[in-house]
Formats: C-alpha cells, sequence, structure tokens
C-alpha cells in the first residue's frame, strides 16, 4: 500500500476516535493477544511482529529482510517512510540499532497536522517492556545471542521512549506495562482504562532563581518548559543589588556577556516591573503558579504590590533576624523556608517564627552546589514531618540541590510535599551554581516523571485485594 493511502486510512480512524494499539516484541504483548478480540474495531500496529500479521491492521519494520509473506497493502518499512519526509526528521542511534519507534509518530502526526479534532489522539504502546532478561524479554521467547549488547540497546531505547513520551502535542500516549513509567497493566481493559490527571499530593517547584539571565525570551522557554515537565510552580529571585553585596564584590572583575565586573552581572539578572508582569499573564494563561525568593526588605516590598500567594525565605539570609522578624510581622501568608547551612535549632526557630502563617513549606536543604549523595541526609524531613504533627502549618519539603533522582524520591516516601529543584537551559560556564541545574527540555521532564512514579509506587495506607491478585497455589480455604 502506498503511504499516502495508509494517511488516508488512519486520517478516516482518527475522525471515528479509535484508540491507536501500537505492539512491540515485549512479553505484555502476549497479554494484549489474550484479549485481543476486544481491540480489532481499533487500529493495531505491529512493530517487528510478523507472526501475528494476521491481527494486524498494518506492520512496521527497521529490519533488512522483510518476510516475503507479508501482504503488501500491511507492510511499511521505516527506512521508506523517512525517504517519504525527504529525511527531516532524525534517526537516534542507540547502541548497535536504530531508535526506530518514532518513526509511526512522525508518520501518524502528519496525518493530523492539518486536519481538526477535539481531542488529542490517544495511542497505547503495548510490548515495549524494554528487558533483556531470558528468555522472557520477547513475547515468542525469541533468544538474544548477545545479552550485553541487548541490554544497551534495550536499556537506551527505555530512557529515550519514556524521555519524549510526551513530545508530540497532538498525542496522548500510554505506556501499558510493569515499568515504573508504565501508566496501566496490559492485562485490564485498555479501552476503558484512563489516566487520572492531576492526583498527585506533592507540589513541585521549578527554581529558576536567575536562570533566565535576565533575558525575556530564556523567562518564557523556562515557564514553558516547566509545564511542559509537569511542574506547579516556577520560582524566581529577586533582591537589591546595591545594597545586597559590598561594594568590594559588586567592582570586582566577572566574565559574562553583560559587563566586566560583578555588579554588571547581578544587575542584569534583575528582572523588570514589565517582566514581572509577563510572568504573572503567561504563568495565568498556561496554568502554573509564580512566587519568589525575596532576599531583602526593599525586594518583599517592591513585589508585595504584585499580590503573590507565596513567597520564599532562602537559606542565603537564614541568619538576617532583621529581615526575618520583618516578615515575620507584615506577612501571614504561605511562606517556604530553605534550610541550608543551618541545624535543628533553626527548624525550632522557624516554627515558632511563622506559627501564624496560613502555610509554612519547611524545606530541608543542604547548601552545596551539587550535594553529594552522602551529604543529602534525607531523614531530616522524618523529623520535619514529626514538627508538623505539632505545628499544623508546617509542610515538610526537600528543596534538591544533589544530582540523583532517589533522594527526592526518598524525600517524598519520608513526607515531603514540595520539592524544589533548579533548571536551566543548556549550560553557561558564567552562570551560578549552573552545575546543580537541570536542563528544562532534555533533563527536568525526567526528573518530574520519577517523582510522579514515586507517588503511584507509595500508593496509600488503604490495604486492599487487586483484580491482578491470585494465589499461587490454589487450596480450599478452611473454616
Amino acid at each position: 500500500m502506498e503511504i499516502n493511502n495508509l494517511k488516508k486510512k488512519l486520517i478516516k480512524s482518527i475522525y471515528m476516535k479509535k484508540k491507536i494499539f501500537i505492539l512491540g516484541r515485549g512479553f505484555s504483548t502476549s497479554l494484549f493477544l489474550k484479549n485481543i478480540d476486544k481491540y480489532k474495531k481499533n487500529i493495531i500496529i505491529g512493530f517487528n511482529t510478523d507472526e501475528i500479521i494476521e491481527d494486524l491492521d498494518f506492520y512496521f519494520t527497521n529490519k533488512k529482510k522483510v518476510n516475503r509473506k507479508i501482504p503488501k497493502d500491511k507492510l511499511y518499512e521505516l527506512e521508506k517512510i523517512f525517504k517519504y519526509f525527504n529525511n527531516k526528521y532524525k534517526i537516534y542511534r542507540i547502541g548497535s540499532i536504530k531508535y526506530s519507534i518514532e518513526s509511526i509518530l512522525y508518520l501518524i502526526n502528519d496525518c493530523i497536522k492539518n486536519i481538526t479534532i477535539k481531542n488529542p489522539v490517544e495511542i497505547v504502546f503495548v510490548g515495549f517492556d524494554f528487558r533483556t532478561s531470558l528468555p522472557h524479554g520477547d513475547y515468542k521467547i525469541k533468544k538474544r545471542k548477545n545479552i550485553t549488547q541487548s541490554h544497551i540497546n534495550i536499556s537506551g531505547q527505555r530512557d529515550l521512549f519514556f524521555k519524549r513520551k510526551n513530545f508530540f502535542e497532538n498525542f496522548k500516549i500510554y505506556h501499558a506495562g510493569f515499568d515504573l513509567h508504565s501508566d496501566f497493566d496490559p492485562r485490564e481493559n485498555l479501552l476503558k482504562k484512563r489516566v487520572i490527571e492531576n492526583e498527585f499530593n506533592t507540589k513541585i517547584v521549578a527554581e529558576i532563581t536567575t536562570n533566565h539571565h535576565g533575558e525575556t525570551k530564556n523567562l518564557l522557554e523556562l515557564i514553558h518548559g516547566a509545564k511542559k515537565a509537569g511542574a506547579d510552580f516556577v520560582k524566581f529571585q529577586m533582591r537589591d543589588v546595591e545594597t545586597f553585596y559590598p561594594k568590594k564584590i559588586l567592582n570586582k572583575k566577572y566574565e559574562s556577556p553583560y559587563g566586566s565586573n560583578f555588579r554588571d552581572y547581578r544587575n542584569q539578572l534583575e528582572l523588570s516591573d514589565n517582566q514581572i508582569k509577563l510572568i504573572i499573564s503567561e504563568c495565568k494563561k498556561i496554568k502554573i503558579k509564580p512566587f519568589f525568593s525575596i532576599l531583602d526588605i526593599k525586594s518583599f516590598q517592591k513585589l508585595k504590590k504584585y499580590r503573590f500567594n507565596l513567597y520564599k525565605i532562602p537559606s542565603t539570609i537564614s541568619e538576617d533576624k532583621k529581615f526575618l522578624n520583618y516578615i515575620k510581622k507584615n506577612y501571614r501568608g504561605e511562606l517556604v523556608v530553605s534550610t541550608g547551612m543551618t541545624d535543628k535549632n533553626y527548624l525550632l526557630k522557624c516554627v515558632k517564627l511563622f506559627k501564624n502563617n496560613k502555610k509554612l513549606y519547611l524545606m530541608h536543604c543542604v547548601s552545596s552546589y551539587p550535594t553529594a549523595s552522602t551529604d543529602t541526609n534525607i531523614n531530616v524531613i522524618n523529623y520535619i514531618k514529626n514538627l508538623s504533627l505539632k505545628y499544623k502549618n508546617v509542610v515538610p519539603g526537600y528543596s534538591s540541590h544533589d544530582l540523583t533522582e532517589a533522594a527526592s524520591s526518598l524525600a517524598i516516601a519520608s513526607g515531603a510535599r514540595i520539592l524544589e529543584k533548579h533548571i536551566k537551559i543548556s549550560s553557561k560556564k558564567w552562570a551560578h551554581f549552573d552545575e546543580t541545574a537541570l536542563d528544562v527540555n532534555y533533563e527536568f521532564p525526567s526528573w518530574v516523571k520519577y517523582m510522579r512514579s514515586t507517588e503511584k509506587l507509595l500508593g496509600n495506607q488503604n490495604k486492599k485485594i487487586y483484580n491482578s491478585e491470585h494465589h499461587k497455589y490454589f487450596f480450599k480455604k478452611t473454616k
């Protein structure tokens, strides 16, 4: 079949609101095949699954040798599809093989980019289990000749698949399987199953601080990138440069595109009134909440007119008693306090000082950029959680400067209900603590996904029997 004919058939199915199932060679495809009659009215696409060609609407392959028994009206070779698009899409190479999964998505995307649809097209990947253990990595129990190379190939594909799962704006892509990031169990009815959105208890803050470098285009990219990754808040920073720093530091030579000394650099990072207004309007439009770290009284007074619902006191000024007391007297709303370079006495001081604030997000933090995994000391969050039992406005949190996913994941398990993570756009050698931040487009989405998967793993305290459960051995029940 010609590709144009394939596109016509896909477009017709999309208009009819059919789901698209894409089957890989993983073992979960065998679970799908047990119930395949349920799904026959939808679109079923196979990827290198020629053994089940009779159950497929279309068959895609990246193999050089193609089974001659496959009907030509079902067969699509991915190399030819890329030629059809004049090679405008990039094929990534992972290990010894090409990452060909996206070829199908590019084709579907090309079908719908010029048509009007009310809802995103739902695509369910089944059989992409990304396992290399023998012999269960393949639904037909095929053994791999080189397990080490297979592990390199498949684990790399897994990482890229979940990183780019939300890359296509016109799709809602689901993964049916048993991976940490899977959306649901492939044994369930995949026609009725829906992923519940916005069910998470932990708030995620994309900490931009000054990584916008004072440039409006960077502001917009960081805000939109944070929202797309799944963050709940974006946070910025404000200080009065001339009074916050000693003149000796301001006059010090500092290499950046914005001048020759540290004063020039820091002044460039401060946001104008117009930029603050843009932040507020843009965040409102895309439904993500902004707030600021305030480092001095003058900055707080300036920002107060914008009526933010949340402010942060960073670790940098934890010993500024005059400032802390000013906030206590002049602000009773929600407050985030970061606790780097402090001990338990400071935690106790904060909960007492801000006991009348609506909420006090008390963030465990280590002011080391980046923080070594041996210094994260996540159990401090358990201590803050215990404080929250006495001081009802306290919410435990973690401000992550480490470069692991495990620390923040364990923070959630320990009771953290708000997480902060620094984000950036690429790397700048002259930027502050650049090595601590995650790239908003390539690293931060994976980090957020890991945190959301952590919450799914934790579940709730309600012990129950699941539909998927069964006894391994069937004995008679005794009375």
